[in-house]
């Protein structure tokens, strides 16, 4: 049901899905099936989004290649929100694209908010290693509280490094390895976004938001990456049934349909 005009105000939860779309994407229709997943999910979060009384999820995509180009207008609210199918083509220039998230994430970039935010949830998803200096734009990332806050986790799609994306995410246990003989890729991405959208939007709101400068809950934001990675790869060995009612906790995008 959606949320009435006449309730307060919710605060913020903005899901940025960072996302490689080099050549070597289109191995395996790999790019379709991203592109497929993001439509496909856009319905799937305003519902998420519409059922929740406290927190409105917004979603920012970067576009990441040999250019970094946002796919959304800002943080984008799933009202507005319209999917352009990305091209797979270029270099995988994932510092550009650490340098180029640590700009939005402040409250005077994509995290701008009257009544407040959710731990912002940031997922990559990459099929190689970098071909410029990540280190140096994760160091940058590094010193910025609102990604020392987030809830990050990575999608290591065919033989992408394990534990590069690990220095992103925190931890190897929130990284989830794509393997194409398990699970489809567009099934996978669909179910992360959602488990993770719908865990984190109804978690505790960060507590000292008005000052960036002391904000740190790094551990539980790790922990709590872990718990939703866990929880995947839970539903991809049928260990956890969401549609039929057996665990309320991961909600199944079948049972969205």
């Amino acid at each position: 049901m959606p949320i009435s005009d006449t309730m307060l105000p919710r605060r913020v939860m903005t899901l940025f899905i960072l996302i490689d779309s080099s050549g070597s994407m289109t191995i395996d229709g790999n790019m379709g099936k991203i592109n497929g997943a993001i439509e496909e999910l856009i319905p799937l979060l305003r519902d998420i989004s519409d059922s929740n009384a406290d927190a409105e999820i917004r979603i920012a995509i970067l576009d990441f290649s040999t250019e970094c180009v946002w796919m959304t207008n800002g943080a984008e609210s799933l009202d507005t929100f319209v999917w352009n199918d990305m091209k797979a083509g270029g270099l995988t220039n994932m510092g550009a694209a650490f340098h180029e998230l640590e700009s939005k994430l402040s409250r005077s970039a994509y995290l701008e908010s009257a009544t407040g935010n959710y731990k912002p949830v940031l997922l990559l998803l990459s099929d190689g290693s970098p071909t410029d200096d990540y280190k140096a734009g994760l160091r940058e990332l590094s010193h910025n509280n609102w990604y020392k806050n987030a809830v990050k986790i990575a999608i290591a799609v065919e033989n992408s490094a394990k534990d590069m994306l690990a220095e992103f995410t925190g931890s190897t246990e929130t990284v989830l390895m794509y393997d194409k003989d398990r699970t489809d890729l567009q099934k996978l991405l669909t179910n992360m976004v959602i488990v993770s959208s719908s865990i984190v939007s109804r978690s505790a709101p960060l507590a000292d938001e008005d000052n960036e400068d002391e904000l740190d809950d790094t551990k539980a934001s790790i922990k709590t990456a872990q718990d939703i990675v866990k929880q995947v790869k839970e539903q991809q060995d049928g260990k956890i049934s969401g549609a039929d009612g057996n665990n309320t906790d991961i909600p199944d995008p079948d049972a969205w349909n």
